[in-house]
């Protein structure tokens, strides 16, 4: 039951980082709270995201808006580094987000997409033009240890 409570509160605090905007849901609405802890940045700092959410008031989501913003300065005061973390997570799930990206596309006429695959084509590497720097002696100084 605690992953569900924490995964309900990532899902309120993604909300807040990141509101609904005209038809398209916050990053909780669009379900990017599934997501988060796949994110390679938690690999340096496993428990940075659930250091801030135990920072926040069990009661969270039922807070107003207002109050839900004041709890989540709070934590940010408490935990900058794992807040900075958290928002970069949610930064990258959201505009990798498929929805979002299409938003994005239409507002901006920007391609919001990676180039590739589907961009230019690539020609295979030629790896014959490392062939001088391969066969080059060293030129840096050994450092004895």
């Amino acid at each position: 039951m605690a992953g569900q409570a924490q995964q309900a509160l990532l899902t309120a605090v993604l909300d807040r980082l990141l509101p609904a905007v005209d038809e398209l849901p916050g990053a909780g609405g669009l379900g990017l709270a599934e997501r988060a802890p796949n994110d390679p940045l938690l690999d340096a700092a496993p428990c940075a995201v659930a250091d801030v959410l135990a920072a926040l008031p069990e009661e969270f989501e039922t807070l107003a808006v207002v109050e839900q913003d004041e709890a989540l300065r709070t934590a940010q005061d408490r935990h900058p580094d794992e807040f900075g973390i958290l928002i970069s997570v949610a930064y990258n799930a959201y505009y990798i987000d498929p929805r979002v990206l299409v938003r994005i596309e239409r507002l901006t006429a920007y391609k919001a997409g990676a180039p590739q695959p589907g961009g230019y084509p690539i020609e295979p590497f030629d790896e014959s033009i490392l062939e001088q720097t391969r066969n080059r002696d060293p030129f840096w100084r050994k450092v004895e240890p």
